[in-house]
């Protein structure tokens, strides 16, 4: 039975280790795959490919047919570009329209 050192020895690098910072590839930016990227924004790869139909997601590039990557600075301007202090800043408030005579049950069944 392996011991906690040998399991540490064998174990993966933290995320924050593997993602090398576009300074570091001297100016070049790094291009992510979608599951690195989706990791890099801690959302799921589903969630990424959604936003891409939506095209309210970070930018893209396509190689070929059907290569899907990221490139790091784009993500990290996306980020910066959706940062909010409020809800209310985005559209986000949810408000409820209720015609004359008409219940909040009913509405939701149209």
């Amino acid at each position: 039975m392996p011991t906690k050192i040998e399991e540490a020895k064998h174990a993966k690098p933290p995320l924050e280790a593997t993602f090398k910072t576009a300074r570091e590839l001297n100016g070049r930016d790094r291009l992510l795959t979608p599951p690195e990227a989706a990791r890099f924004l801690r959302v799921s790869t589903s969630w990424l490919a959604k936003a891409r139909m939506r095209g309210d997601g970070p930018p893209f590039v396509v190689i070929g047919r059907r290569g899907i990557r990221y490139a790091e600075a784009a993500l990290l301007q996306w980020t910066n570009a959706n940062t909010h202090l409020s809800t209310r800043e985005h559209g986000h408030v949810v408000r409820r329209i209720r015609r004359p005579g008409r219940s909040a049950r009913s509405q939701t069944r149209e």
